[in-house]
């Protein structure tokens, strides 16, 4: 399963396809340098958060990867045998053009869901079927199209328990799992990033924690 901007298990079609297609899921994230390049400050800080989130619902079996996802795929592909890589379908020109390398290199790309309500294309005149170029057709036609329900979280992970441990190295580089991801990523980000951005990443993101930690307190107190 990779994850792409659907870092959650709650409303995640192709997180259940998976379950579903296999006995054995191998979830992972992957840092690409070129997204990371364009990636502003809080951008950076709040995917570092949310990959530590993720793993943590994932029971810490989150697999975190920097490269090119042509080369990480194709390891990880070797190394677990996969047979397919489950996503959510996306759009935008960088992705669609990613996506198709990925799938020249002969890795088989499964799509379910998208992040959107309504997936790009499903929306168009009923007379001629072409896309809309005036909004206020469009938002109406949007309405009346409707989108799909909220989807919940798997009731079972048991496939991510039952992953089997390779001896086979990896030649990419990965990250550890639990409480240590979060710094290693920042650590990466060094590396892209000038120092005084860094400190003030990590001041930023240290603040945000604080208030998260007060508002679970005060919830807590309340109840």
């Amino acid at each position: 399963m990779w994850f792409r901007r659907d870092l959650r298990l709650i409303d995640n079609p192709a997180l259940l396809a998976a379950i579903e297609a296999g006995d054995e899921i191998v979830p992972v994230f992957i840092l690409d340098p070129q997204l990371i390049k364009i990636t502003g400050e809080k951008g950076l800080a709040y995917l570092a958060q949310s990959l530590r989130s993720l793993d943590e619902s994932l029971g810490n079996k989150l697999l975190v990867c920097e490269g090119d996802p042509v080369d990480v795929l194709t390891e990880l592909k070797k190394k677990y045998e996969t047979t397919s890589v489950h996503i959510a379908a996306e759009y935008d020109a960088y992705a669609v053009a990613r996506d198709a390398r990925v799938e020249a290199a002969g890795i088989e790309l499964t799509r379910t869901g998208s992040p959107y309500a309504v997936a790009p294309g499903r929306v168009k005149k009923p007379s001629d079927a072409t896309n809309y170029r005036v909004y206020t057709p469009f938002y109406r036609a949007w309405l009346v199209h409707g989108w799909r329900a909220a989807g919940a979280a798997p009731k079972s992970l048991q496939p991510l328990n039952q992953l089997r441990q390779s001896r086979q190295k990896l030649n990419i580089e990965t990250f550890q799992h639990g409480k240590h991801l979060q710094e290693q990523i920042f650590q990466l980000l060094e590396k892209k990033l000038r120092t005084k951005d860094l400190k003030n990443l990590r001041l930023k993101l240290l603040i945000h924690t604080m208030k998260q930690e007060t508002l679970r307190a005060s919830m807590e107190q309340a109840k």
